[in-house]
């Protein structure tokens, strides 16, 4: 990792501001600078910065770029962007003065980091705080287990150092489970966050990142509340015509694909490419499965609590592209998954 010069920041372009210390002239302002990013570059949103000693604020320029000046700076700052008329805020740390991007993954690793709602702890802001937590231990550990709890919405295991990456960086990485890999630069991989995080639902996640202590726990429980999300997409879209191509991936079955037709929410024909299924037994055929019994798969992986489980999800319809569940880290081959392809609208 490097340096404890970021905390919490997704990239750096490079050292721009100065740190304060003896020789400083304190009667010039220094200067806390980054890049403000949600989705896209914020434009025209305001900028606060707390500090040991020292505050100031600024608005950010049409690419997101900020530069706040601060009198009399005394690092640690912490600094909170509002955006969406102020609705939501995002924060993050900086503890030698580096340039700061300002995302919602930075908010996610301040929560982590202090453990605390980071809206209320910039208004009772206290630098002894988070000088006394914020370590680099503590930063590494906050930054695997977002890692972690992201799993499932945006891969980030290829990335050993994000607090520091350009969002200009180009990364290779991949975006589902049987995807190819692809290059992207680091801010298409923040875009893919936003897509696939609902506010709803990244406000539940800030909660979970501050309550549950305990790693498996909090993947487990963010992983269900997005499969909540993705059951509760593909209800409102109330497709009931439809087809799509299913495979097992485990040890114990044939991987053979299964093409299945459904109309009015039932299935009405399934054939692999040796032929057609009997579908008399209907959607209680284990081998012939709807979406919904899919989801219920899936649902069934967290009432048996599984080690682990890994989702996949359309983005458009919220149905399961992927699922892969690990009952037992300690077991060999006892794992099975389910890879959807070919879904289409009838």
């Amino acid at each position: 990792m490097k340096s404890l010069c970021v905390i919490l920041c997704v990239g750096v372009s490079g050292l721009l501001v100065a740190c304060g210390g003896q020789g400083a002239d304190q009667g010039s302002p220094q200067y806390l600078t980054g890049l403000a990013f949600d989705a896209q570059p914020v434009a025209g949103a305001p900028v606060l910065a707390k500090c040991r000693r020292g505050s100031g604020s600024a608005k950010t320029e049409a690419d997101g770029k900020f530069s706040i000046a601060v009198r009399q700076l005394e690092l640690p700052c912490m600094l909170e962007l509002s955006t969406d008329n102020g609705k939501q805020k995002l924060h993050a740390l900086s503890m030698q003065g580096e340039a700061v991007n300002i995302t919602a993954l930075t908010e996610l690793l301040t929560t982590r980091v202090l453990r605390s709602e980071s809206s209320d702890f910039f208004v009772h802001f206290n630098p002894d705080v988070i000088t006394k937590n914020v370590t680099p231990t503590s930063i590494t550990s906050a930054e695997e287990e977002v890692k972690d709890v992201l799993h499932n919405v945006l891969k980030l295991s290829m990335l050993s150092d994000f607090h520091h990456l350009p969002l200009s960086q180009q990364v290779t990485d991949l975006f589902a489970y049987n995807d190819q890999p692809k290059t992207v630069t680091y801010a298409d991989k923040l875009s893919a966050m936003k897509q696939g995080l609902a506010t709803v639902q990244f406000s539940q996640i800030l909660t979970m990142m501050r309550q549950i202590t305990e790693r498996k726990n909090l993947i487990l429980n963010i992983d269900a509340l997005l499969l909540n999300a993705g059951k509760q997409k593909w209800d409102a879209a109330n497709v009931q015509n439809y087809h799509y191509t299913y495979a097992y991936d485990c040890y114990c079955l044939p991987a053979e694909a299964i093409t299945i037709v459904v109309r009015n929410g039932r299935v009405t024909e399934a054939y692999t490419k040796n032929g057609h299924l009997p579908v008399d037994r209907g959607i209680n055929d284990k081998n012939i499965k709807t979406i919904k019994d899919i989801f219920g798969f899936a649902d069934e992986a967290f009432v048996k609590q599984a080690d682990s489980v890994r989702l996949s999800f359309d983005a458009q319809y919220g149905y399961l592209k992927n699922v892969f569940v690990d009952y037992s880290a300690n077991i060999a081959d006892e794992e099975l998954g389910i890879y959807v392809f070919d879904f289409g609208l009838d």
